[in-house]
């Protein structure tokens, strides 16, 4: 699958919504199974507007094709079996709660085993 132009503009930069200073940021990769395809950017809009603070959603990235959806997420969270289980939640809560989802399922997610960003590294200072 090609990366388009749409999928470029759908990977965004958050502020952080709920900052814990002992997490860490993890990557988690999520695979959709799509009944009717929208853009990247109103996927990645879905699930920003499903998420809740206490996810630790940092960043969004999401690229739709006619048959799949792949997203990669950013998590802060404490461990990576935790930053996975939160994106498996709002991964089923984007979808149950978005009528334009009406027909997609969850295929897979997992995190990556390590955090990227050491929890020491605080950052929402600038320098």
């Amino acid at each position: 699958m090609r990366m388009s132009s749409a999928a470029t503009e759908a990977t965004a930069a958050y502020p952080a919504r709920a900052h814990s200073g002992g997490d860490g940021m993890y990557l988690v990769k999520a695979d959709l199974m799509v009944a009717i395809p929208i853009s990247d950017t109103d996927l990645r809009a879905h699930l920003v507007g499903a998420a809740a603070p206490e996810d630790g959603l940092e960043h969004v990235y999401a690229q739709v094709g006619t048959a799949e959806a792949k997203l990669v997420l950013f998590v802060r969270k404490s461990s990576a079996a935790d930053a996975e289980r939160t994106a498996v939640r709002l991964c089923r809560r984007t979808l149950a709660t978005s009528p334009a989802l009406i027909g997609w399922s969850l295929v897979g997610c997992a995190a990556a085993s390590e955090s990227f960003v050491p929890p020491w590294l605080d950052l929402d200072t600038g320098p």
